[in-house]
């Protein structure tokens, strides 16, 4: 399972995505869709530990990526 709490990130100070709250119960398949620049790419980067989010919470399995 997924869960994502008031996610906001970006590179160097600069936010890209701001507030961003989603679950994913486990065995799910789901798309992010957006327009260039949206911050799909910036989110699948948080979610995978590329990048530290200046707030929120990340949590996999109960597993808080922080």
């Amino acid at each position: 399972m997924l869960n994502i709490k008031n996610l906001v990130g970006g590179y160097n100070r600069k936010i890209v995505i701001k507030d961003i709250t989603f679950s994913l119960p486990k065995g799910s398949i789901t798309a992010l869709i957006g327009l260039n620049g949206a911050g799909k790419s910036t989110t699948i980067k948080h979610i995978l530990g590329l990048l530290k989010p200046m707030e929120g919470k990340i949590e996999v399995n109960g597993y808080n990526l922080r």
